[in-house]
């Protein structure tokens, strides 16, 4: 709080970002500034962070996470693609680097390119075949997925789900993608169920409350939807600026 206030977060920063806790130092205090409205002083530990600790791939996700949560979907692309070399086999840094793309006007084929090559390889952490699944059901424009696209991704999906380890965080967004599969297939009543699993699971997931306000409204449950779209903005915060682009 003193920090805060003081505007100096460069007072400390040089006893905190010391040895192989300084990285996660760095995420924690930027992760303060953050839930006290100060992006600046958020964004000046995370460069100086990435200054001292150029190798940490954690630092430069958060970095792009930031830079796309504030609209700088370039930005994020250009921070993603220099960390490709640190991933070393980490699919998560071109999952990101496919949202990137997405929140770019006409980029939406690169971005799908990036995920298969990355989900073809059945070594990989299944996120980005969900990631894929979850695309295929977005449709083109505003046009609803084609039929092809539907049964691609339910059969990405069953594949991914046999991947995931028990207890993994990727069990929720499986579920995610599968309450959205089910909606697509205009099984409303199943995709609540699934999508109630997942927000019970993770409170903050904005995406899945407003997936789940589709799904009651489907239903004709308006009070439902209407809660759960409020449900979505509690949870969202910054997220809510990205609630269009998924």
């Amino acid at each position: 709080h003193e920090l805060v206030a003081e505007g100096a977060p460069h007072r400390v920063l040089d006893g905190v970002l010391q040895g192989e806790s300084g990285p996660r130092a760095a995420l924690e205090i930027c992760a303060f500034f953050e839930e006290h409205g100060r992006d600046d002083l958020a964004g000046e530990v995370i460069a100086t962070a990435q200054a001292r600790f150029p190798e940490v791939l954690a630092l430069r996700l958060h970095d792009a996470r930031r830079h796309l949560l504030d609209g700088d979907a370039t930005g994020a692309e250009a921070i993603l693609r220099t960390a490709r070399g640190l991933a070393r086999g980490s699919a998560l840094v071109d999952v990101w680097l496919a949202d990137a793309l997405l929140a770019q006007d006409g980029r939406r084929a690169e971005a799908e390119s990036v995920l298969r090559r990355v989900a073809a390889d059945p070594g990989a952490d299944p996120v980005a075949a969900l990631r894929l699944a979850d695309l295929l059901l977005d449709g083109v424009g505003d046009g609803a997925p084609d039929r092809a696209s539907v049964a691609e991704s339910a059969h990405i999906l069953d594949d991914a789900a046999r991947r995931i380890v028990p207890g993994s965080p990727l069990e929720n967004y499986a579920a995610y993608v599968e309450g959205k599969l089910l909606l697509v297939r205009r099984d409303a009543r199943g995709s609540v169920e699934r999508l109630g699993r997942v927000v019970a699971r993770n409170p903050e997931d904005a995406f899945a409350h407003v997936l789940l306000a589709r799904a009651h409204e489907a239903l004709g449950d308006d009070d439902l939807a209407v809660l759960a779209l409020s449900d979505a903005l509690r949870a969202g915060g910054r997220t809510a600026a990205l609630l269009a682009r998924r």
